[in-house]
Formats: structure tokens, C-alpha cells, sequence
């Protein structure tokens, strides 16, 4: 029995190592156990999204053993970890799959069920987290009352009103996930159907592509949801803290399109969406043809009319990822990983601009970990996709 332990320091540089260990235990063929911890300490952008997505590959390719949770039966250390946004949608995603214990080996899906449940009504109702946060999951592995959120998808359809999308999110996210600063809400309703048109596109992907493999066999479990998250953070910390993750820190420091206050301090969203799809690559390797690179392939997705439920990279599909490209110029941070690649676009540094599908290879990608837009690094392959945004708010007026 192996045992892979997520620590409560988690960051994005982690990931890498975790894969690393996964790998290599699933090459032993061993029985892997994953050990979560009570609380992350500086969750900070494409953490939650990624634990998820390494969980889900835990589940898919591991030989999973347990899911080991630091609690005891006492309803307020139990109420206090369902503030933490990662916790619900990892139990919900390996309740079928595995034993869920404490350190001592007690079993813990009995006690978790009705907090489980009283989460998912919570969600149902948008309501958001403590901490300026909201996070919405849809479970395909469980039935339509439990799993699949309405105001996403009614009747096996996903909407096909944004508006209405739009509608149901507005007050949650102005009321609660930006309720530290009046000015700030003021500003953010005048972009919020932007970023409600962010979730509507890359929610309606997970729809239309995540829920079935490249033979349109249903997984199971199958996970996909969005994460909203404010921050307010000293623009010096993060540039000191994410050392080790250049394109966070080559980001950051833009003082001219990323403003601060006169604390030093810069406001901003994280959006993630994710899935435990088939990822990018996978799913569309059987559209192209043999010559056609990894790389090329998650190209053509950003490439606008390049993802619907009609099939990839033919006629009348829907805006998708280039939609997201266009919200995100002059001012916004892309993160994709998918498949085996870890990708990224600062779309202050690459501006956006329509690209057709015969000039594919002129959409830029840098790779995460050696900046290159030429040269991409193959890691160990993830379960389906994660795409993480950043989208930073006004400072005006400053801090008096």
C-alpha cells in the first residue's frame, strides 16, 4: 500500500512533483492511498481546480486505494472543512469509487453523507462560500436531482439562454463574492456579463465534450464545475511567493494594465472551470489526421467556430474559446492544461486577434514551464481539463 499525502502548503509548482509520484506508484502497480489535508493555506489561482483534476486521475489511471481525511466526528471541525471549496467536490467524485477514512481508519461516508447532501442544496440555491468564493459542480455519476445542476442544465440540454445564466448568477457574485467593496461591485457589474459569458462558454463545453470519451462511452464518475474566487493581494507578496512560476510572476508585474492601490495591494478573479473529460487531445486525436501535432489540436479549439456539439473543426459551431480569448484581451491570464500539456496565454503581452482555421499555427501558446512558444514539455497525462482565468479589477479610486 502507497500513500501520496497532499500537503495543506499546496501551489501551483507542486503539481509537477505529484504527478511525478503518482506515476511512478502506478507503474509499480501499487494500491494508492491519498491523504488530504484539514485546510489549504494560500489557495491561490488553478490550486483548487488542479487538486481536483489530480484527484479525478487518482480515480482514473491510479490503482486508488483509500481517501484519507483528517477529521473526527465533531460537527464543527466537520462544518469548517466544507469551507474549504476543494473538499465537497473530491468526496462527491470518489463516493462510488473508494472508502472514505479518518487517520485512525474509521469510515466516513455515513457521517459525510448528510453534509454532502446539504452542500448540494446549497449549491442548487447559488449560494456562495465564506471567503468571497463560489463553486458550482455538476456529478454526472449520480442522477439528474443530485448531480446536475438546473440552472446549467434542465433535461439533459444545457441552456441555451445566457441570459438566464446571467440572471441566476448576478446576485451571488455581486452580493457575496465581491461584497468587501461597493466601488468594486459597481465596476464589476459593468463587466459581469463578460465573465458571466466566460462561464456560459467553458460550462457549455463540459457539456457538450467532458461527460463521454472519444467513443462516447459515459464516465464514471465524471466531474465539471466553475470556481469564482476575488482576491486582494500585496502586488509584492505574490511576486515573492511565485518566484517559481514565472508566468504568475511576468503577469503581476505589469503595474500598467494590472493597477494597484496605494497599499500596493492588486484585485482580481480567478475562474476556473474543469472537467475529468477526455481533455483536448484525446478526444478530438480521431478528427485530424495522423500528421497533426498535440499541440495543433488545442490550437484549433481556440480558434473561433472550433468547438460544438456538431463535431470539432467543421461547419456551424459555436464561439467557445475564442469568445474567451476576446474577453481576456489586453488585460487577462489564460491556463489550460489538458492531456499531458500545462499551457498558458497573457493575453497584456499577446494581444487577441482573430485567427482562421487554415492560419491555426499562428495562435500563440507558451508552455508553463519553459515559456516557449516552440518548444512544449510532455508530462505525465491529467484527466480531462483545466482552464483557469484571471481577470483583474479596477483600482480606481485608490485607497484613502
Amino acid at each position: 500500500m502507497a500513500l501520496i499525502k497532499i500537503k495543506n502548503t499546496l501551489k501551483i509548482s507542486d503539481f509537477d512533483k505529484l504527478y511525478k509520484d503518482l506515476y511512478f506508484l502506478i507503474d509499480e502497480k501499487s494500491v494508492i492511498d491519498v491523504e488530504l489535508p484539514k485546510q489549504i493555506n494560500k489557495n491561490f489561482f488553478s490550486v483548487t481546480s488542479g487538486l481536483i483534476q489530480f484527484v479525478a486521475t487518482w480515480i482514473r489511471f491510479g490503482h486508488a486505494g483509500k481517501l484519507i481525511i483528517d477529521l473526527e466526528n465533531e460537527k464543527d471541525q466537520i462544518e469548517k472543512i466544507y469551507q474549504e471549496e476543494f473538499f465537497f467536490p473530491v468526496i462527491a467524485m470518489v463516493w462510488n469509487d473508494v472508502d472514505i477514512i479518518n487517520l485512525s481508519g474509521k469510515s466516513f461516508r455515513s457521517i459525510l453523507r448528510k453534509h454532502q447532501n446539504e452542500f448540494t442544496v446549497r449549491m442548487r440555491k447559488i449560494e456562495p462560500l465564506k471567503g468571497e468564493k463560489l463553486l458550482l459542480v455538476n456529478f454526472d455519476h449520480f442522477d439528474n436531482n443530485s448531480g446536475i445542476l438546473p440552472f446549467f442544465e434542465i433535461k439533459n440540454s444545457f441552456v441555451t439562454n445566457e441570459e438566464s445564466l446571467h440572471d441566476s448568477l448576478r446576485l451571488p457574485i455581486l452580493n457575496e463574492v465581491l461584497k468587501y467593496s461597493r466601488r468594486s461591485r459597481e465596476d464589476f457589474s459593468k463587466i459581469f456579463t463578460d465573465i458571466s459569458g466566460i462561464i456560459y462558454e467553458l460550462m457549455k463545453n463540459t457539456f457538450e465534450w467532458a461527460r463521454d470519451d472519444e467513443f462516447q462511452v459515459p464516465f464514471s464518475p465524471s466531474i465539471r464545475g466553475v470556481y469564482v474566487r476575488f482576491f486582494k493581494r500585496s502586488r509584492t507578496t505574490l511576486l515573492e511567493e511565485y518566484q517559481k512560476s514565472k508566468p504568475i510572476r511576468e503577469y503581476f508585474s505589469n503595474e500598467i494594465n494590472i493597477e494597484n492601490n496605494d497599499l500596493g495591494q492588486v484585485y482580481f478573479i480567478e475562474i476556473s472551470v474543469f472537467d475529468s473529460g477526455s481533455g483536448f487531445v484525446r478526444k478530438f486525436k480521431n478528427v485530424e489526421n495522423e500528421n497533426t501535432s498535440d499541440i495543433d489540436i488545442i490550437k484549433k479549439c481556440l480558434i473561433k467556430n472550433q468547438t460544438s456539439s456538431t463535431s470539432l473543426f467543421k461547419e456551424e459551431k459555436g464561439i467557445g474559446l475564442d469568445r474567451i480569448l476576446k474577453i481576456l484581451n489586453n488585460k487577462g491570464f489564460l491556463k489550460i492544461t489538458t492531456d499531458k500539456y500545462s499551457l498558458y496565454r497573457n493575453l497584456i503581452e499577446s494581444v487577441y486577434k482573430p485567427i482562421s482555421i487554415d492560419n491555426f499555427q499562428d495562435v500563440e501558446l507558451r508552455d508553463w514551464w519553459t515559456q516557449s512558444d516552440t518548444k512544449f514539455t510532455k508530462s505525465r497525462l491529467t484527466s480531462g481539463s483545466n482552464i483557469n482565468i484571471l481577470y483583474p479589477l479596477s483600482q480606481s479610486p485608490k485607497t484613502i
